[in-house]
């Protein structure tokens, strides 16, 4: 099995619940590798009225913001 470094890639991930899950143990799992997880997680209820294709835009999770966040760490790895 190969480590974070050893892939060389920063893997994204996606929360469907609670701040941690998946992102922790990357990020756990990553201590001795050293890369940089970053957790894309819902921090705050969205408004109720909200059309289905604004939530996302608006939790700062669409597409565009996990693009940009990958691009990131990977300008920064």
């Amino acid at each position: 099995m190969l480590t974070l470094a050893q892939a060389g890639c920063v893997p994204p991930t996606a929360e469907d619940n609670d701040v941690g899950n998946l992102g922790s143990e990357l990020a756990e799992a990553a201590v001795a590798t050293a890369p940089t997880v970053r957790s894309l997680v819902v921090r705050w209820i969205p408004e109720s009225g909200r059309p289905a294709d604004d939530v996302l835009p608006y939790l700062d999770l669409s597409v565009a913001d996990i693009v940009a966040a990958v691009h990131d760490n990977l300008r920064n790895t």
